[in-house]
């Protein structure tokens, strides 16, 4: 039976439009009616479930009858934690995750994970080049990143950034053997996921990791963080993780900082390897990715027939 879900998020936040580009999949697949909604509006259309991402609703939680939140763990700050437990059930898409739930006592948790758009492009052959997308975000290890290229950059391949602000914000200058390019739109996205061999995202934290995913799904070398949820994505078997120091806290989440000097050496180690080896590491890589996307949707369902039982 064909039921209504709101999904309920900041609309204009361009770092949460690939959540709701999944979670609207995954619930249309399921058979729902999907309307979104903006958490900051004072009424929404009446519904059978309302799926809050990342940011609650106490005025709008009364026009649904069931509720799910689904927060980022390292965004969760104390006024989202009061009202943690008065939805029907809580996601939770990374290990970080359900072990705050269980400190914060909540009692209808179900564990997701989550899932990242595929935009693997098989046809495109990839360069020996490294690609460090920050996105928005400053969290991305980019000082680290940057740091390596200017210790080591003579003896590492190129090195591409990528990043909707400028270097000098954090007081960075480009190194040697790499280019800057910015803010990039999606269709270049794409093209350079698809067409570097290795890709770089040593995450301070994550609420999911929606890069690193993209990588694995583009059959790249994943070099990241060793510390959940970026270690859930990336195995030893085929990727890189880089020894992790703690740092500040980001909400209840403690950072994660990594050494430049560990960058260059990860980076060397894959550049190194033969063109075979780097083949079947993509290909187990892409495969991981799709089997926890599987897990998602079949997470996601199981939950909702609970939900709305």
């Amino acid at each position: 039976m064909k039921q209504r879900v709101n999904l309920v998020s900041k609309d204009n936040d361009s770092g949460l439009s690939v959540d709701l580009t999944v979670m609207t999949d995954v619930l249309t697949r399921l058979g729902h009616d999907v309307v979104r909604a903006d958490f900051r509006d004072e009424r929404m259309p009446e519904c059978d479930a309302a799926v809050f991402l990342e940011t609650p609703s106490e005025a709008l939680m009364p026009f649904a009858r069931r509720t799910v939140f689904v927060p980022n763990p390292d965004r969760l700050d104390d006024d989202k934690a009061k009202l943690i437990d008065r939805f029907d059930q809580v996601w939770a898409k990374s290990e970080t995750m359900r072990q705050l739930a269980g400190e914060l006592g909540v009692r209808h948790l179900v564990v997701t994970g989550f899932a990242t758009p595929d935009r693997a492009q098989p046809k495109k052959r990839k360069r020996q080049a490294v690609l460090h997308m920050a996105g928005r975000s400053t969290g991305k290890g980019t000082a680290e990143v940057v740091e390596a290229w200017h210790r080591h950059g003579a003896d590492l391949p190129p090195l591409v950034i990528t990043a909707d602000w400028d270097l000098s914000f954090l007081g960075l200058t480009v190194p040697q053997n790499a280019t800057y390019l910015g803010h990039v739109d999606r269709q270049e996205a794409a093209n350079l996921l698809n067409t570097h061999a290795i890709h770089l995202l040593p995450s301070r934290a994550e609420g999911w990791g929606h890069g690193i995913v993209e990588g694995l799904l583009c059959g790249a070398q994943v070099i990241t963080t060793n510390a959940d949820p970026m270690n859930a994505h990336v195995r030893p078997e085929f990727g890189s993780l880089l020894p992790a120091a703690d740092e500040d806290m980001s909400g209840p989440v403690r950072c994660k900082r990594v050494d430049p000097d560990d960058i260059a050496a990860a980076v060397g180690q894959a550049a190194a390897l033969p063109a075979k080896d780097r083949a079947q590491r993509g290909k187990l890589g892409r495969a991981h990715a799709l089997a926890r996307a599987k897990a998602f949707h079949a997470a996601v369902g199981t939950a909702m027939g609970d939900l709305l039982a």
